[in-house]
């Protein structure tokens, strides 16, 4: 029996002397896993199926890392294809524009053959022409209405009606002339001739009306003026008698 105890306790001496070893490689193989994610950092599995390598992170001056990641081939060939295709269709329109600059130089050079300024230049100086031609129109304009307002209070109706003052006149040497301006307002004048004398009046006229009485031959001449009617002669009832002398 003690030999089996000692047997046995020797026989447990080399699993026990062979478990630390055993214990120390997977803790090395553990060391060598983390050294190896240190150096190429973790990996992942891309839309092809590999492992694709992200880069190790970085500090900036604040201490905060600062990944670097890589792009992927698929994404740098799309931006690569976007990037053509942008370029082309600048450089279609660059052409386009530079099409249309030579017609239109073309075209100047025929309609201007004696000009020597490009059309830009002729542009700009007609747009100058054009800014001075609407301030003179503007100008003109204002002009205009106030010539306007003075026309409508200028006399531009007169209305004349000639008639016989008295039985024993002839010639119809009377007469009643209406001034008025473009809303009937003015004056009438009458003038009553007789052998011996003359005599005159005179009528303030508002809008066709005074407030005055107005005899025949006056509303005659107002009327005549107001509807632009010629001159004329009326040979009304003598309105007066001579005086015997």
């Amino acid at each position: 029996m003690p030999e089996t105890g000692a047997q046995s306790a020797r026989d447990v001496r080399p699993h026990a002397a062979a478990l630390p070893s055993s214990v120390a490689a997977r803790r090395g193989s553990d060391a060598s896993f983390r050294h190896r994610d240190r150096v190429r950092g973790p990996t992942r599995d891309g839309p092809s199926g590999r492992g694709v390598t992200a880069a190790p992170k970085r500090r900036d001056d604040g201490g905060c890392p600062m990944p670097d990641v890589l792009l992927d081939p698929q994404l740098l060939a799309i931006l690569t294809i976007a990037g053509l295709v942008v370029s082309l269709l600048l450089a279609v329109l660059l052409f386009v524009v530079a099409r249309r600059l030579a017609a239109l130089r073309r075209e100047h050079a025929q309609a201007f053959p004696d000009s020597a300024e490009d059309v830009v230049a002729v542009l700009s100086r007609h747009t100058t022409q054009l800014a001075t031609v609407r301030e003179d129109l503007g100008t003109v304009h204002a002009n205009t209405e106030r010539l306007r307002d003075l026309l409508r209070a200028t006399t531009s109706r007169v209305g004349i009606v000639r008639y016989d003052a008295f039985e024993d006149m002839g010639g119809a040497l009377s007469f009643s002339a209406a001034l008025l301006d473009e809303h009937g307002s003015g004056l009438v004048i009458s003038a009553i001739n007789g052998r011996s004398e003359t005599r005159s009046y005179g009528k303030p006229i508002v809008r066709g009306e005074s407030e005055h009485h107005l005899s025949q031959e006056e509303r005659a001449a107002i009327d005549a003026a107001i509807e632009g009617r010629p001159p004329s002669t009326i040979h009304p009832e003598p309105r007066r008698k001579r005086r015997a002398s």
